[in-house]
């Protein structure tokens, strides 16, 4: 096939759409092999399937160490768009969260695309591997030749996000991304919240390009949705960052006890309380002593005389 080459028209517009679907650039070549320039998504349009309220967490920490450190640029607003009372950051290092092929710190079975070209496998198709950016082989490509692809990577635990990395195609075809946006949620269940970071990515096919997230976000989903690309939308990408712990829920180790307190004043005196059932019968008890002679008894009345006759 003939080599990439840049250029094409711009369509009138290009919507950000979740499910990957955008505007057709009409009458461009309809392949990876065959690349036209990719055109750039007008800045902040969005579809409303991205929600912009976040939701509320607690401030966060890093919880294994790793290579390299986050700081914020904006603290106010990494608080802003995490619902929290600071911005959440990696103090004691970060590490890819995507990882290798080799050495995979997210399974192939948690990264999906919004489509693949002609569903090959040598372009993701059953593949997640190919989006990863130790892949030299041909990578991740989309199967439309518009803005609003994206690749997909679902956490079990929720991240904070401080770094992203992106790389274009390796093998000879001249295809890369220049620019993208980030859809996250913060929970398995909430909704889609668009970073207000447009992130520039790619000049060329083979220089990695490491953007800091500006700021930090926390996400359990993460959609990286291309807005301008360079010959077709083809992709190797990793995240950095560490696990979020919500600080609500650690606690420390247990204090002394403390001194005992005073004796408390005396309560008023309560209600008498109900009459109880009557107790059992006693046992009978011993005789008791003779009593004194009584007074004498009356005189009694004289007896009647007989009158027998023998």
């Amino acid at each position: 096939r003939r080599p990439p080459r840049r250029g094409g028209a711009a369509p009138p517009s290009a919507a950000l759409l979740p499910d990957g679907e955008g505007e057709d650039q009409r009458g461009q070549p309809s392949g990876p092999e065959d690349q036209p320039h990719g055109q750039h998504m007008p800045t902040g349009e969005t579809n409303n399937a991205f929600k912009t309220q976040p939701v509320v967490y607690s401030s966060a920490a890093p919880s294994r160490p790793g290579r390299g450190s986050a700081a914020l640029v904006d603290e106010a607003e990494g608080a802003q768009i995490n619902g929290m009372d600071i911005a959440p950051i990696c103090i004691t290092g970060s590490a890819p969260l995507v990882g290798s092929r080799d050495v995979p710190a997210l399974k192939d079975s948690a990264i999906d695309f919004s489509s693949v070209f002609e569903d090959r496998s040598e372009f993701g198709n059953g593949e997640p591997w190919r989006s990863r950016l130790d892949n030299k082989d041909s990578p991740w490509c989309a199967g439309h030749n518009v803005l609003g692809e994206w690749i997909r990577w679902n956490f079990t635990t929720p991240k904070v996000v401080i770094r992203i990395t992106t790389l274009g195609r390796p093998d000879g075809h001249e295809s890369w991304v220049e620019n993208f946006r980030i859809a996250f949620k913060q929970t398995r269940d909430g909704d889609f919240l668009m970073h207000p970071q447009t992130f520039t990515a790619n000049t060329d096919s083979t220089t990695p390009v490491s953007i800091l997230t500006e700021p930090p976000f926390v996400a359990h989903e993460i959609k990286l949705v291309i807005t301008q690309f360079s010959g077709w939308p083809c992709l190797r990408a990793d995240l950095d960052g560490c696990e979020f712990m919500d600080i609500r829920k650690i606690r420390g180790r247990q204090g002394t006890p403390g001194a005992a307190g005073g004796k408390g004043a005396t309560g008023p005196r309560g209600e008498p309380g109900q009459q109880g059932p009557p107790g059992p019968t006693g046992l009978v008890g011993l005789d008791g002593a003779a009593g004194e002679p009584g007074p004498p008894g009356e005189d009694a009345p004289p007896a009647l005389g007989a009158d027998c006759a023998w």
